[in-house]
């Protein structure tokens, strides 16, 4: 059964990984914060979580908004 925490634990796992999976394999942009020596977070990494926190947000509008009408009675 899909409920909608099911569904927005899904998404948000989902972007969290695309997040990760952006930051693990690209090195665009400037560092924005060193970790260690030569590792750390690039101004791509950051633009990658952006995009899919972003969408997930637009997603979880969605799902929370589903089935529900409008004021204006549309």
């Amino acid at each position: 059964m899909r409920t909608p925490r099911s569904v927005l634990t899904l998404l948000w796992a989902s972007a969290t990984l695309l997040g990760f999976a952006v930051a693990a394999t690209t090195r665009i942009g400037a560092i924005v914060l060193t970790i260690y020596g030569s590792h750390g977070v690039h101004l791509g990494d950051l633009a990658g979580f952006g995009v899919a926190y972003g969408a997930a947000a637009l997603l979880t509008r969605r799902v929370l908004t589903r089935g529900r009408s409008r004021p204006d009675g549309r």
